[in-house]
């Protein structure tokens, strides 16, 4: 949030990278949409922040933010290797639960992430 603002008092853009991944964030025929992107705009339109929103693979927005040519990424998972480089809200934007579904006709006989 600091950073946010100081950026805005210098009159410079935030720039934010992130990989579509719907329903999150995603491209629909050329505009940016998702639940996260539409409530992150609605944020910094309130702190009166201007950003500067880029799509790209997902190694790319991790080698810009490692650069410096990023402040941020939309909808990046806690990584203790990345502790160094990032600092992460307290507050989580969504939270994601993963999980597996198979077709009663056909189970799959998994009870732990090892035996996938």
């Amino acid at each position: 949030l600091l950073t946010c603002l100081s950026l805005a008092a210098h009159g410079e853009k935030l720039r934010i990278v992130t990989e579509p991944w719907a329903p999150y964030v995603y491209d629909d025929n050329g505009a940016m949409r998702g639940l996260d992107y539409e409530t992150t705009v609605i944020v910094f339109h309130r702190l009166g922040v201007d950003v500067e929103w880029q799509f790209l693979p997902w190694k790319r927005c991790l080698a810009m933010l490692e650069q410096g040519h990023a402040d941020g990424a939309l909808d990046i998972f806690h990584s203790h290797d990345r502790d160094a480089l990032l600092l992460y809200p307290s507050e989580p934007l969504s939270e994601v639960e993963f999980v597996l579904f198979y077709a009663n006709e056909r189970p799959y006989p998994a009870q732990t992430l090892d035996d996938l």
